[in-house]
């Protein structure tokens, strides 16, 4: 991965849940980490083969390796919130990390 494809600035969220005051609860997300990504949009053939995985997704997202990030956390980017269903580092080399993300409805 070319570092100056990491372009688009992206938050890492943590959830936190509060009472409404209704007797419910509601998500707050805490900002834990800004890092740089590349994102792309998954095509259809790469969501059929995610479907097929048991995981859907609708981004995939490039960031320089931290050991920060983990499922639990949510990514915001474009006025949007995304769920991270999986984490790979890139040929194993903890340099870079590939997230794939599903937006949150």
């Amino acid at each position: 991965m070319n570092p100056g494809k990491l372009n688009r600035k992206i938050a890492i969220l943590e959830a936190d849940q509060t009472s409404d005051g209704a007797g419910g609860f509601e998500d707050i997300f805490n900002p834990i980490k800004t890092v740089w990504g590349n994102i792309k949009s998954v095509n259809g053939r790469e969501r059929i083969l995610a479907r097929q995985a048991q995981a859907e997704i609708s981004h995939k997202v490039t960031i320089r390796y931290t050991d920060v990030v983990n499922h639990s956390h949510v990514l915001s980017f474009s006025d949007s919130k995304y769920n991270i269903q999986y984490i790979v580092d890139v040929n194993d080399e903890h340099k870079f990390l590939e997230l794939a993300i599903l937006r949150r409805d």
